[in-house]
């Protein structure tokens, strides 16, 4: 039982590290922390204590350490498993309120004192397995069905893939568990033990979490690629300060010429004239402050965060493409919740949704249509960007978020719009996903972290 017990804490240590902060993947961990304690019970009678007795090096002191351990451990796997699956099944499946988690919380731990009460545990534990199973093979069927339920009624398609993933990697090691160490042992003792092919189970576990988390699965993500794409994003920097004072200077140039035609058109009531002097003025003096704030921002800099309404974000952004989007007689169709606000430094903000609205233009022919939707979940503000343009080929998705890969090869694409996209997003501990289908369209997304206070901004 020593894989099972190296590979379930982990597993355990892996997802707490990646995502510390995300309530469902500590208590994942927890729960393969605790169902490891039933491996490291067996390793200990089966294995360490026998090796001291043969070889005459053990103590009393230490053996009675060691066998306490074993009951420790014995006791967590069958108590505390069920319950730390349910907690993770609550909270993972973002049905109930946190005033409601924490409630439930206290209610469902109730068995596990009363077992501890009632369990002998001299000269060894002696579980009674019936009374485990009253209670935790329901905790395990209702864990199952939340994690079930969540994913069917779930709308948005990278959530459910991220549900879907789970539930393959969750699902059949708990209906072992349940079906082996509770129900096996209450009503058929006589069986074989057959909880001891879990090293094949936990390692089919383990050997699909790996498969997964290419994809995304409960944190953790892009976590064998993810240095490699980091330090080519560092490697973008090594020309950045020398032509940031060049460009910073020439849009200098731009914006005086720029307020010279927008009051000559003025003073000659040319008001079409003067709204297009305002529409590079605008973006003379965004790209202004982008560029003083580029640098720090590649350099890992704190962004400048403050309180902003993404939708104003959004249209901001598209009115700086008006004229290309009028030219092409695209349909673009802004679909939103309303006052959304989220916590982020706006001038970068705008230059992400810039750069993708731009690649959806390039895609897509005269009269193609852009889709933008925004909306929020219980734990992140969103904004998908849709297009039906030419899409990307299956051969060329995995590596657009690197630096310098473009597959515009002919139109001189430096590819390093992605890239900032995705380096800005991490900067704001969020993320963005991308999928898209050749012939038929890409679709870009990006989840804000939702803030957990809008007081002030209401007010």
């Amino acid at each position: 039982m020593m894989f099972v017990l190296v590979v379930l804490w982990t597993l355990a240590a892996i997802l707490l590290i990646t995502n510390p902060k995300y309530e469902a993947a500590r208590w994942i961990a927890l729960t393969l922390f605790v169902a490891g304690g039933g491996a490291l019970s067996l390793t200990i009678t089966e294995n360490i204590l026998p090796y001291l007795h043969h070889f005459h090096i053990g103590t009393n002191d230490l053996e009675l350490i060691l066998f306490n351990v074993h009951l420790a451990g014995s006791f967590l796997n069958l108590a505390g498993t069920p319950y730390c699956f349910l907690m993770f099944a609550i909270c993972y499946s973002e049905l109930f309120r946190e005033r409601s988690k924490k409630v439930i919380a206290y209610l469902l731990f109730i068995p596990v004192p009363v077992m501890f009460w009632i369990t002998p545990f001299a000269p060894d534990i002696q579980p009674d397995y019936r009374m485990y199973f009253v209670w935790c093979v329901p905790y395990f069927i209702i864990g199952m069905f939340l994690l079930l339920y969540s994913t069917r009624i779930e709308k948005n398609g990278w959530f459910r893939r991220d549900r879907m993933r789970t539930n393959i990697l969750v699902i059949p090691p708990v209906v072992f568990q349940a079906a082996t160490l509770y129900t096996a042992e209450a009503f058929f003792p006589e069986w074989p033990e057959v909880w001891r092919y879990a090293p094949a189970v936990v390692g089919g576990m383990f050997f699909t979490f790996l498969l997964l988390s290419k994809h995304g699965i409960l944190g953790v993500r892009f976590r064998f690629g993810k240095n490699s794409l980091h330090h080519a994003l560092r490697a973008t920097t090594a020309g950045t300060s020398i032509i940031n004072h060049a460009i910073k200077n020439e849009m200098g140039k731009i914006k005086i010429i720029a307020d010279l035609i927008q009051s000559a058109a003025a003073a000659n009531n040319q008001t079409e004239i003067q709204q297009y002097g305002r529409a590079i003025l605008d973006s003379s003096e965004h790209l202004i402050a982008l560029i003083s704030r580029i640098q720090s921002q590649l350099r890992d800099d704190e962004v400048k965060k403050r309180w902003c309404n993404l939708e104003d974000i959004i249209q901001m952004s598209l009115s700086q493409i008006r004229p290309y989007l009028e030219q092409k007689q695209f349909q673009v169709i802004v679909d939103s919740t309303g006052n959304t606000a989220v916590f982020c430094d706006e001038v970068l903000v705008r230059e992400v949704l810039k750069n993708l609205f731009t690649n959806a233009i390039e895609a897509m022919e005269e009269r193609g249509r852009l889709y933008l939707s925004l909306y929020e979940t219980r734990k992140h503000v969103i904004v998908e960007i849709m297009d039906n343009g030419v899409g990307i080929s299956p051969k060329d998705l995995p590596h657009v978020m690197e630096p310098f890969y473009s597959t515009k090869k002919d139109s001189g694409n430096f590819g390093l719009g992605l890239s900032f996209c995705y380096n800005v997003m991490q900067k704001h501990e969020g993320f963005i996903e991308l999928d898209s289908v050749l012939n038929e369209g890409t679709t870009v997304t990006l989840f804000f972290p939702k803030p957990k206070n809008l007081v002030n901004w209401r007010r």
